[in-house]
């Protein structure tokens, strides 16, 4: 009887370890680069939605392709895609990542629905790799830059503020190239080009006045809600300094009217978390006004400050569209840059717009606000120069 040859199953055996560890190596050669696109860190509300489902947000968290991130009013969150671009999304902003290939080969775009996304790449992107960002008026195409990205969604307005680099923005009928140091303004198709007020050169505190001197810091996106009165963010500010300009720009200082005035006929993102009803009318509530608009005035909010037929019922302002404005009207506010000056009085750089609604022009113009502090040291709004 002839002994069965053992190794022949050996060898075989061997064969197959051989070919499972070529097959390994393979896989993680053509994986090599795959894209993470991963939680960095947040504060505040942020929702993540997931096809159909909500996904509870974590550090470290990993994201898939086609995930919808938004932020509530205080909240904030980084992303880290590739280990070298850094996606940070403000207050109430929602966006979507779209992601294909590697960092080597492939694309990314970052589609933002609504609110501000400062995009920073820290490395020149590879020939066949791209980094785009989109909002439903423009598009942007980036190889390596920081630049900030807010879409005004009640004005269909992308505003683009390039602070390195350079980044190419196009509408459906132009394209243009914005170089570090400009900002480009996307309206109905039309982009404009002006300067961005950089920030200060001397933000140093060793430099501007010695170590117990504000004088000259910049202060930072996320720093508002710490410092001023009414606990308001940046998309706040902003729409309270647009309050503050139109009270100047028409010679009245009834803040609490020209607010209510404007929230009841023009929808605005930097308060829709008070929205209340998706019916025809907005109803708001009113501490949570007095609140916010603590910032501009010690009054509260009573009858003699709404404009018919919007009313107040019990602890509710129930707004009630008139008819839209005519003629020429702020629309918008954003801030360019803010520092602390002297006695820690804070000087906001900002650029308001005014929309011609007979001839559809739309003017920007500069403006500079000063913020003092009240007995409390919370910051409120001073004057406009």
């Amino acid at each position: 009887m002839k002994k069965k040859n053992k190794k022949i199953p050996i060898i075989i055996g061997i064969g197959l370890v051989l070919l499972m560890a070529m097959i390994a190596i393979v896989v993680l050669i053509l994986n090599k680069g795959h894209r993470v696109i991963k939680v960095e860190t947040f504060v505040g509300e942020v929702t993540l939605e997931r096809g159909s489902s909500k996904k509870d947000i974590f550090e470290g968290m990993k994201l898939e392709s086609d995930d919808r991130v938004t932020t509530g009013a205080s909240g904030m969150v980084q992303l880290l895609v590739d280990e070298d671009k850094h996606i940070l999304a403000s207050a109430n902003t929602s966006f979507a990542i779209v992601s294909s290939g590697n960092e080597k080969k492939g694309k990314l775009k970052i589609e933002l629905l609504y609110g501000t996304a400062l995009v920073e790449i820290e490395n020149k992107l590879p020939d066949d790799s791209s980094v785009e960002l989109g909002t439903p008026n423009a598009s942007l195409s980036v190889r390596g830059t920081t630049f900030e990205t807010t879409y005004i969604a009640d004005e269909d307005t992308t505003v683009v503020k390039v602070t390195d680099g350079v980044v190419n923005v196009a509408s459906d009928t132009q394209a243009m190239d914005v170089p570090a140091g400009s900002m480009a303004t996307v309206k109905d198709g039309e982009i404009k080009i002006s300067t961005l007020l950089m920030e200060s050169e001397t933000d140093s505190l060793e430099e501007v006045g010695g170590e117990d001197s504000l004088t000259g810091q910049v202060i930072g996106e996320d720093e508002w809600t710490g410092l001023l009165k009414g606990g308001s963010n940046k998309a706040q500010l902003e729409y309270m300094l647009k309050i503050a300009q139109i009270g100047s720009s028409e010679g009245s200082y009834n803040y609490l009217q020209i607010a209510l005035r404007d929230l009841c006929n023009v929808s605005n993102s930097a308060i829709e978390e008070l929205y209340k009803t998706p019916e025809n009318n907005n109803v708001y509530d009113i501490d949570m006004l007095n609140n916010m608009f603590s910032f501009l005035t010690d009054d509260t909010i009573g009858e003699e400050h709404l404009t018919p037929p919007s009313t107040i019922n019990g602890n509710e302002v129930t707004c009630v569209y008139t008819s839209s404005f005519v003629g020429y009207n702020i629309v918008h506010a954003v801030i360019i840059n803010a520092y602390y000056e002297e006695d820690n009085e804070i000087i906001v750089e900002f650029q308001y717009m005014i929309n011609n609604y007979e001839s559809g022009a739309m003017t920007y113009i500069d403006s500079e606000a000063h913020l003092v502090q009240d007995e409390t040291g919370k910051y409120v709004f001073g004057y406009i120069e």
